[in-house]
């Protein structure tokens, strides 16, 4: 009912602030993007891409997804499920953009130093 009234679309991305939102409005975002998924007759990011300015408005949302705690069991596979999808959906520039700046400091992205320059210990 939630996904075929408009809900995503018309209340909860277009009421979402970071810095006011709850972590339910973020997970309840969360939700419908992997139902989304879920049944897609279209592509799921559109939902959330339609105007110009929402690649900010997305980057602040997964810097909140990621910021997210006290998960339970079911909250923390539906959350590896949605990051599974954002991460399947790097064609999308601003999924795209948001994903890669959030992991581009994690160690495992960046090579030491001494592999970069070349030189071996």
């Amino acid at each position: 009912i939630l996904e075929y009234s408009g809900y995503l679309e018309k209340y909860l991305w277009p009421l979402f602030d970071s810095d006011k939102a709850s972590d339910s409005h973020v997970f309840s975002v969360i939700l419908m993007m992997n139902e989304k998924f879920r049944t897609c007759t279209f592509q799921p990011w559109d939902s959330l891409t339609a105007s110009s300015d929402d690649s900010q408005k997305i980057d602040a949302f997964f810097q909140r997804v990621f910021n997210l705690t006290d998960l339970e069991v079911r909250e923390k596979a539906m959350w590896i499920q949605f990051l599974d999808n954002a991460f399947l959906s790097l064609e999308v520039d601003a999924v795209c953009q948001s994903c890669l700046r959030l992991i581009e400091s994690s160690p495992y992205v960046k090579p030491k130093q001494e592999y970069r320059s070349g030189s071996s210990p």
